[in-house]
């Protein structure tokens, strides 16, 4: 960039540290708790007439990004990734016969998203 003054560039991306927690939490600990219940859910299947099926909690926010703002961006990356992850253990159970779904809460105003609607919509 050829720029005649200065200027300062804000870092206001989270510590890594917050994202490390972050992704443990929405993604990695997402995995663990499927890996630990899938001998579980695999043999009920076989035993009942019933579908078992997984349900992942995303957000509004794992198909939009910058909302929040940069200093969310591993919220965000986070759910994005917990999309990815939920397709994926939905195309690779369905030939055990578990069905995993994918529940993304809308523009809910919280703490985090003051912004956001106040109410909901039942659908």
């Amino acid at each position: 960039m050829n720029e005649g003054g200065t200027f300062e560039i804000r870092n206001e991306l989270a510590d890594p540290a917050i994202g490390r927690r972050v992704f443990e939490t929405n993604v990695i600990g997402v995995g663990r708790v499927t890996k630990a219940c899938l001998p579980i859910l695999t043999k009920s299947k076989s035993k009942s007439s019933g579908t078992t099926t997984i349900v992942n909690i995303g957000s509004y926010f794992g198909s939009i990004a910058g909302v929040l703002g940069i200093d969310h961006c591993y919220y965000e990356t986070s759910k994005f990734a917990l999309e990815g992850m939920s397709d994926n253990m939905r195309r690779s159970l369905r030939k055990e016969g578990v069905r995993v779904v994918l529940v993304k809460p809308g523009n809910i105003s919280t703490d985090m998203n003051p912004a956001g609607e106040v109410s909901t919509k039942v659908v």
